[in-house]
């Protein structure tokens, strides 16, 4: 989980203030401890009289926010940012379809370019992790007042295949385990009660996530919850765990990517008609189609290397394994 939304979550009392032990089944446990009600300050304006300003402050924040990185964003009087460790394969990139190359580059760690956000589409984003903390506060709720249990941001390590992931939200309802995907989305047709690009099934790319976290945990059914950006409307869907959808995960993404790590090579550079993000990447500085700054893998690379690799990373929150 990144910086900004660890801060996010602790703000709005869904982390304890210092972690605790890792959980090791899906079974009722200890949530986050109660939240100390903060002091407000009592702070007095100076009283003056001046003429009207002679700056516009949508441009000092739209300044503030495109000229700093994610890792030095501050808002709300907490940290917000952070960076996506390397060395893994992440549910969420293997389902959305960034290219092999972009995959390889990840298990390689290559350096990565400080990606500048259009101060526009940066409020998006952080609207949206106010949105997942939000949902993720009720769903726990409500799930811990039918008498079951709940935690959120559910850490999976790097699996044999170097998969890895943190699900939005695992509960144990009534009996059974279940991961949730929280997305918001737009609303379809303005003015009409609906969901843009979505009917019968939900969007594929986050089925397919669902069905990364879902594996890694061991765990059969879950839930994409859907958010309306425009009205708060939501929608659910039920999904149960494919097997055949993860082996093609890994067969089409995965295995490519780390055949080409395990020879010290890299995979063909994309078109943008195949789906290259271009400037959007963080390794679009480095890569040959570009030609800013050429960069050489280290060399060959061992299955056992790499895993050995991936496993230097910090202990997950929780990591609950369905029975």
């Amino acid at each position: 989980m990144s910086a900004y939304a660890l801060a996010v979550r602790q703000h709005l009392g869904l982390l304890p203030k210092t972690q605790g032990p890792i959980a090791t089944s899906m079974t009722p446990g200890k949530g986050p401890g109660p939240v100390e009600p903060k002091q407000r300050k009592r702070i007095q304006l100076p009283v003056v009289q001046g003429e009207a300003p002679s700056f516009s402050l949508q441009s000092i924040v739209d300044q503030y926010m495109y000229s700093v990185d994610d890792n030095q964003r501050v808002a709300v009087g907490f940290k917000m940012g952070g960076e996506r460790s390397d060395g893994v394969f992440h549910a969420s990139e293997v389902s959305e379809g960034v290219c092999v190359r972009r995959l390889a580059y990840g298990v390689y760690r290559a350096p990565r370019a400080p990606r500048q956000i259009d101060p526009q589409l940066r409020r998006v984003f952080e609207n949206g992790h106010f949105v997942h903390a939000r949902l993720e506060s009720t769903i726990i709720g409500a799930v811990r007042a039918q008498k079951g249990e709940g935690w959120n941001e559910l850490a999976y390590p790097p699996d044999a295949k170097l998969r890895s992931g943190t699900a939005d939200v695992g509960i144990v309802l009534y009996g059974w385990p279940y991961l949730i995907e929280i997305k918001s989305i737009k609303k379809g047709v303005p003015g009409v009660s609906g969901f843009l690009g979505l009917g019968v099934e939900p969007d594929p790319k986050h089925t397919s996530q669902l069905n990364q976290y879902m594996g890694l945990a061991k765990v059969h059914a879950g839930f994409i919850l859907y958010e309306c950006k425009d009205n708060q409307e939501l929608r659910e869907y039920f999904v149960r765990f494919d097997r055949k959808l993860w082996l093609e995960t890994e067969r089409e993404r995965i295995d490519p990517a780390l055949s080409h790590v395990q020879a010290g090579t890299l995979p063909p550079v994309i078109t943008d008609d195949e789906g290259c993000t271009g400037p959007q990447c963080e390794y679009h500085a480095i890569c040959k189609k570009r030609g800013a700054t050429k960069w050489v893998p280290p060399g060959p690379l061992t299955l056992k290397e790499i895993q050995d690799a991936a496993q230097d990373r910090p202990a997950p929150k929780l990591l609950p394994v369905a029975r």
